[in-house]
């Protein structure tokens, strides 16, 4: 039986050639995570969930914007985004699209005491609305991780037609 010799060039070969497979794995296993593996949905998706303004039957939507956290800050937030809908005679609806790192994150949120009794839809989504002289027309609801708010003179069924979109784009993910 022969014995191998390794020279120090077949040593920096050898150590090369096992850190190339490692970096190769590494890099294999960054790829297949998720970028949402934090629960935080991708900013370039919670856009997306926005629907037309024609489609739920408003005239123009603003820009969706990024904003920041505002009071009161709820556990597991990641990132709010926010849009205004313009309708006819001046009514409008102002959306905003808050991402939770979990649903129980999210429902926490939904909590929030402006709102009147929480309703479970058929698809399982969470809804609590109200209508004061304070706030007007108001709109909260949950599906998964996504938190969706909305109030402005737009009634609470036109609020909800956006609301619905925003669950249905929601729930078409995976």
């Amino acid at each position: 039986m022969r014995k191998l010799r390794l020279t120090p060039a077949g040593v920096l070969a050898a150590v090369a050639g096992l850190l190339a497979l490692l970096v190769a794995a590494i890099v294999t296993v960054a790829h297949a995570t998720p970028t949402s593996a934090s629960g935080c949905v991708r900013a370039d998706a919670v856009a997306a969930l926005f629907p037309r303004a024609r489609t739920v039957g408003f005239i123009a939507r603003s820009p969706i914007e990024r904003v920041g956290r505002r009071h009161p800050y709820w556990p597991g937030w990641c990132g709010n985004w926010t849009a205004t809908y313009k309708g006819e005679r001046s009514t409008f609806a102002q959306v905003k699209v808050s991402t939770y790192k979990t649903q129980r994150n999210a429902l926490v949120a939904l909590g929030e005491p402006a709102f009147g009794p929480t309703r479970i839809l058929s698809n399982g989504v969470r809804v609590r609305s109200a209508a004061s002289a304070s706030i007007g027309p108001a709109v909260a609801s949950v599906v998964r991780n996504v938190f969706i708010s909305s109030n402005g003179t737009a009634s609470i069924s036109a609020q909800m037609r956006i609301h619905r979109r925003i669950h249905s784009a929601v729930l078409q993910v995976r």
